[in-house]
């Protein structure tokens, strides 16, 4: 009954945007109903950034969603997912953070900044952490998984993943960067 850690990069052409909310564009779980508030907007512009390692948090907090499908028959948390959609901004704030943890050099730093945002022209990727009430649901790779995951962009336009990669045992990165 334990969460599910892993990454998902989507098949979606690269040109294709993302625009305004991922709440529901990050998975397609039809039940996921929200409080009724609105998710801020993300902007989805490359470019450089001046973030210092203490502004990561709030970066992460902008670029990740939660939520929690119940059951109203038995008042059980059913599924509980979050998910943190690793854009250009999102990663170039996680390179500062990290290189400031781990005391990178200069040119360590530009290597691991470059080969970060270098990956987003290519796919777009989301760290998810799932919690299914029942341990069988939390697999995503099943040939009849609980779940469909699907990306939704602002037209509608469904995009099934092209991997997803579980995690079994969160490690220290993991716990320390990510929700």
């Amino acid at each position: 009954m334990g969460p599910l850690f892993g990454r998902a990069p989507c098949g979606a052409p690269r040109l294709q945007r993302l625009r305004g909310v991922l709440v529901g564009a990050l998975l397609g779980v039809g039940a996921l109903s929200g409080s009724g508030c609105a998710s801020p907007r993300v902007e989805m512009a490359e470019g450089p950034r001046e973030y210092v390692a203490t502004d990561y948090d709030a970066v992460l907090r902008n670029w990740t969603r939660s939520k929690q499908l119940t059951s109203i028959n038995e008042l059980d948390n059913v599924l509980t997912v979050t998910a943190t959609f690793e854009s250009w901004d999102f990663r170039w704030a996680y390179v500062v953070r990290y290189a400031e943890d781990y005391r990178l050099t200069v040119d360590q730093r530009r290597t691991l900044l470059e080969r970060a945002l270098s990956s987003t022209q290519e796919r777009h990727e989301f760290y998810v952490a799932l919690y299914a009430q029942r341990h069988k649901w939390n697999d995503l790779n099943l040939e009849e998984p609980a779940w469909i995951v699907r990306l939704i962009d602002d037209m509608g336009t469904e995009t099934a993943p092209i991997e997803i990669r579980a995690i079994p045992r969160p490690g220290a990165i993991e716990l320390t960067y990510f929700p």
